[in-house]
């Protein structure tokens, strides 16, 4: 087998897991579930380790340290990783626990290194195809079955598929599905951008798998931030196809018209998810009093912020003080963003964040693909406002769309069969 192949193989396994494929089996092993839920990916960041082991097999044609150095976004993911391991040490001291429970306490922040080990994979083109064609796939399937479960759910209250504790518990108590939520938003991202990264034309199945996830988030996640980045990928999408169909005078004079309408759409939207009113206004409550707390915990510890802490002992600093801080017990950084995330890593955070943003602000100008570029940054900027990228359950995905913006930038999808060591096109 060739290296491609076995990154292949990996990544078929990951889109497994991110899936939650675990759910589509009842009566498995509830471990397997558990180790595999929104909150734990320790089975997903083995297999993360055996990617960047791939990475590190070099080819005859390509070395592991040219690789290295031609990701556009190297930079702020060592500066991340190297981040994640001092502040770990810091926490063990501050924390007085050891170093491998501080680490294991902040391990998903270790999952980005996917992206350094995928820059070999998405120099090909072909890889690229190869990924739509089965995250549209797995999308497809793993979303029409939770469609019909919830379906079910409704009808007559059976739950067929295996979900973890949590999940059953916001099942039993709200009706939500919230499961996969994360991975299901990159496939719209993947869908949206596909007319401008791979140069061909939504199918009746792509639009079929879009209007399926926009559903799920409807109905079935009710989350009201998917749902905004799902509508808002796709109408930005849109809104190029019109401006490339019609030109750029033809659009300019109708933008203004075009910009009413979006405006009362995303008002009519907001008023309806009920964003700021109705019986979910506790909820926007809470992340108002989480915004100002994890504010001020940004450099809690120094340059550091609050770092990794055992969550069982330090539950009234990661959540607030219940009592004492307003809303207290009831925050969690993963509800405010970027600024949560921040919170958690002090200045890492935050150069990381502004590195990859001013990252994508240069690629605006130089990517091949420049629309895609602008698209899949618009998600990032979006996704930063309440459901941070760096996220357990959303740092895989993260380092999906980051490969995916090199690939915007550096490749030219016309079609024909590659060469894998070179990665260059070659015509039919």
């Amino acid at each position: 087998m060739s290296r491609n192949q076995y990154y292949r193989g990996v990544i078929i396994s990951l889109l497994c897991l991110q899936t939650y494929f675990f759910d589509l089996i009842p009566g498995l092993n509830p471990a397997l579930i558990n180790y595999n839920s929104e909150f734990s990916k320790k089975v997903e960041l083995i297999l993360i380790v055996m990617l960047f082991l791939i990475f590190l097999i070099p080819t005859k044609r390509s070395k592991t340290n040219e690789s290295f150095i031609s990701g556009h976004f190297t930079f702020p993911v060592v500066l991340l990783l190297v981040g994640v391991f001092c502040i770990a040490v810091y926490s063990s001291i501050t924390y007085q626990q050891t170093f491998i429970e501080s680490l294991s306490n902040g391990y998903g922040y270790i999952i980005p290194i996917a992206y350094i080990a995928m820059i070999p994979f998405f120099k090909l083109t072909s890889n690229v195809q190869w990924l739509y064609k089965w995250t549209t796939r797995f999308g497809f399937i793993y979303v029409s079955i939770q469609l019909i479960q919830w379906i079910v759910f409704k009808m007559n209250g059976i739950i067929f598929l295996s979900y973890t504790t949590f999940a059953k518990i916001s099942i039993d108590n709200s009706s939500r599905f919230f499961e996969g939520a994360e991975f299901l938003t990159f496939v719209a991202l993947f869908i949206a951008i596909k007319p401008f990264l791979l140069k061909k034309q939504w199918s009746f199945l792509d639009l079929f798998i879009y209007v399926e996830v926009v559903l799920f988030h409807l109905f079935m996640s009710q989350g009201r931030m998917y749902l905004v980045i799902v509508l808002s990928v796709m109408s930005a999408a849109l809104g190029f196809l019109v401006y490339k169909k019609i030109g750029k005078w033809t659009f300019l004079l109708f933008s203004p018209l075009i910009l009413f309408i979006l405006m009362l759409a995303g008002g009519e939207v907001f008023e309806r998810l009920n964003f700021f009113s109705g019986d979910r206004v506790n909820s926007f409550i809470a992340r108002t009093y989480s915004v100002q707390y994890f504010f001020n915990h940004i450099f809690y510890n120094g340059w550091f912020g609050i770092g990794f802490p055992n969550p069982s002992e330090y539950d009234w600093l990661l959540r607030g003080m219940r009592g004492i801080d307003p809303g207290g017990g009831m925050m969690t950084a993963a509800d405010v963003g970027a600024l949560g995330s921040s919170a958690i890593l002090g200045a890492v955070g935050i150069a990381f964040f502004s590195l990859v943003t001013l990252i994508f602000v240069i690629a605006v100008f130089k990517a091949n693909s420049q629309i895609s570029i602008l698209i899949i940054f618009l998600f990032f900027l979006v996704s930063c406002l309440t459901l941070s990228p760096l996220d357990i359950g959303r740092a895989w995905p993260m380092t999906l769309y980051l490969s995916l913006a090199d690939a915007a930038w550096n490749l030219n999808f016309r079609g024909g069969k590659q060469n894998e060591n070179s990665g260059t096109s070659v015509g039919l």
